[in-house]
């Protein structure tokens, strides 16, 4: 396999690879503002439609402190199975507030979506944004876990997008060896 994918050219990689290369988008200068409103106007939407199903929590400690948004409408019930969702924005742009919307579709399956926000990365005031923002994020999902498990959650479910992917894949990194492994439903 390996020697197939060096068979490539840059080119032909980028043809397979790079969508911008074979994909109608908007000019990049209206791109990011767009993708602002679409997102901020959906999640307005539904942060205003689910009124007392959603709460904001308090996670970690010092630098390490955030916010989580948890998005659980009176039809999720308490030991509904969870997703956690990540946020992304380069790690410099957006919140947790910009992607609300998400939340929807899986409240409409049963689960309850926990989102935190992050410190951007310009915002540290250390050497090591990166590691500052993966500290904090264990912080969040070692909170819900812990959550979790007191609520009898069948299953917690950890996902982003872009930075957010990224920080899904490395905040369990470092957790206690329980969260390395799968609940089944009893």
């Amino acid at each position: 396999m390996s020697e197939f994918w060096y068979s490539f050219t840059r080119e032909k990689t980028d043809e397979q690879y790079n969508p911008t290369l074979w994909t109608r988008r908007l000019p990049t200068d209206l791109l990011l503002p767009s993708h602002a409103e679409f997102t901020g106007s959906r999640s307005s939407t539904y942060r205003r439609a689910i009124k007392d199903g959603l709460q904001t929590v308090s996670f970690g400690e010092g630098d390490f402190e955030g916010s989580m948004d948890v998005f659980r409408p009176d039809e999720v019930s308490e030991n509904a199975p969870v997703v956690i969702y990540i946020h992304g924005g380069w790690w410099q742009w957006f919140s947790k507030e910009q992607f609300s919307f998400l939340a929807e579709p899986f409240n409409k399956e049963g689960f309850a979506v926990y989102m935190p926000g992050y410190r951007m990365a310009p915002d540290w005031e250390n050497d090591a944004p990166m590691e500052s923002i993966v500290t904090q994020m264990q912080w969040a999902v070692a909170s819900v876990l812990n959550e979790a498990e007191a609520k009898g959650a069948p299953s917690v479910h950890l996902v982003g997008h872009s930075a957010g992917a990224a920080g899904s894949f490395v905040a369990p990194n470092g957790l206690e060896p329980i969260w390395c492994v799968s609940i089944s439903p009893k």
